[in-house]
């Protein structure tokens, strides 16, 4: 699933200009797209309330647009299912404004799209894969026929482009949804939106943020990224979504020094202008645990908590790491307390959250080193992790030998001691058992098969495969068990 809080829904909505409409060269409506692109919300809806009061613009088809892009911010931004209820009316509403215009202009099918467009992203975040494949359907059909009604019309790429990346981006359980749906993979989307940036300088600020968004998560290559997005934030600096959009390729970057120097320099970080954007307090107080300045994380975290709605994404996985954070502390009246706080958020479509919800449900275990060894690990402190746990002892317990094995393994293999990490993951699955809540032996397993498949022993390392299948109540089972059989079914092919 595409998930809110690695927040990559979030920078769709922007991306898809429904700014293009039938009177943009209009210099209140360029205003009005310039500060929703800067996340300058409130200022937004002002200017849009007074185009909606002039008669002038009452036949503007970017009205409407822009109204339906400031419906989509909060849905995308907090993941209110309530707020979803209330605002999906407005589709139709926003709809019906641009069908009462000029079918004759190449915004007519252009807007409709974009709207469609919008929606389906919401619709996608909330896992309604169906529902929200149906509208990228309709709106993938709606700017078909406008480009081939208006081919010379450029900025067609851009909502096609996006749909592209959507159903490129889409995930192996919603393939059967985006078949329902008449939709295919593609993989040009890049292209089309380049060749837009190009074409279009007005949106080449929005296009290159989005760019180096899609170059991060779905393209794999973050550093590519960064020389655009370091660019872009440096030239646009008043622009929310580009900071936005930078803090995230850094912290997939693992650059965590760089996360907290920009969001301390920022001037608009929390400024009241600019919408509130709860999950940057998140990425900052998680970049300060990783480096061990745990009190300032902790502030940041219990000021990501303070901002967010109860609701809301990313708060189970945020006490969940204050446990964390207080037990590599060894203060085990803190870490009881967060550990049972996580029970009072509701369980939502985010995998962090559900694995908090998880970690508690199946009562699993914090220890000290552990905990220490893992804010290192998640942080890119390979090493650190690595000279941690190598002196430390076994434990009694065969759970905390099985997270402390594993952890070994991993870091040895980062640091590229992969013979070393071998026997490392083999202890990490003699110390388990098939009922492990954890995720450690059978990640275990698979690492092993790839290890043995790689030096020609398919026997052994289908027999690593297997077994990785055999655990069944740890949180990443389906992901494990497709990772297995695809390698399984390599060999019959």
């Amino acid at each position: 699933m595409l998930q809110m809080g690695h927040p990559f829904l979030f920078l769709f909505f922007l991306s898809s200009t429904a700014f293009s409409q039938f009177d943009f060269n209009v210099k209140e409506v360029q205003e009005a797209y310039k500060n929703i692109l800067k996340l300058k919300v409130d200022i937004a809806k002002t200017q849009l309330k007074a185009l909606n009061d002039t008669s002038k613009f009452e036949s503007n088809g970017i009205v409407p647009l822009l109204e339906n892009y400031l419906d989509i911010i909060p849905l995308l931004t907090n993941e209110d299912k309530a707020l979803y209820k209330k605002l999906k009316v407005n589709e139709n509403i926003r709809l019906k404004k641009i069908k009462a215009l000029s079918s004759k202009s190449p915004y007519f099918l252009y807007s409709q799209a974009d709207i469609r467009l919008q929606w389906a992203f919401v619709e996608l975040l909330y896992e309604d894969y169906f529902n929200g494949f149906l509208n990228l359907k309709k709106a993938n059909d709606l700017i078909n026929n406008n480009i081939t009604k208006y081919p010379n019309f450029k900025i067609n790429n851009k909502v096609k482009g996006l749909i592209e990346l959507l159903t490129e981006a889409a995930p192996e359980e919603a393939s059967f949804a985006l078949r329902a749906a008449g939709l295919e993979k593609a993989n040009t989307g890049v292209e089309k939106l380049t060749s837009t940036a190009q074409s279009q300088t007005f949106f080449k600020t929005e296009i290159d943020i989005y760019l180096s968004f899609v170059s991060t998560y779905i393209k794999n290559d973050a550093e590519g990224a960064l020389w655009k997005i370091d660019k872009c934030y440096k030239d646009h600096k008043d622009n929310l979504f580009a900071l936005f959009t930078y803090v995230n390729v850094l912290s997939q970057l693992k650059m965590h020094h760089n996360i907290i120097t920009l969001l301390n320099e920022s001037n608009i970080y929390h400024s009241k202008e600019y919408l509130r954007i709860p999950y940057l307090d998140y990425v900052k107080g998680e970049s300060l645990l990783f480096i061990q300045e745990y009190t300032a994380g902790i502030t940041s975290l219990r000021g990501f908590l303070n901002q967010s709605k109860k609701s809301g994404s990313f708060n189970a996985y945020t006490c969940f790491k204050l446990a964390l954070t207080y037990s590599a502390l060894n203060k085990r009246d803190s870490v009881a307390y967060f550990l049972k706080v996580i029970r009072n958020f509701p369980k939502n479509q985010l995998y962090l959250d559900k694995y908090a919800h998880h970690f508690v449900d199946n009562k699993m275990m914090l220890e000290t080193r552990l905990s220490k060894s893992r804010l290192y690990f998640e942080g890119g402190y390979y090493q650190e992790c690595y000279d941690l746990l190598k002196n430390v002892n076994d434990y009694r317990s065969a759970v905390l030998n099985v997270e402390k094995y594993f952890r070994l393994a991993s870091s040895a293999k980062v640091l590229g001691k992969v013979n070393e990490s071998i026997p490392f993951f083999e202890k990490t699955i003699k110390f388990s058992s098939l009922n492990d809540a954890s995720y450690f032996a059978p990640y275990a397993c698979l690492q092993l098969g790839y290890h043995y498949q790689s030096i020609g022993n398919n026997s052994k390392a289908i027999s690593y495969y297997k077994k990785a299948k055999l655990y069944s109540r740890h949180f990443y089972v389906t992901s494990v068990r497709e990772k297995a059989d695809e390698k399984i079914n390599s060999f019959a092919k």
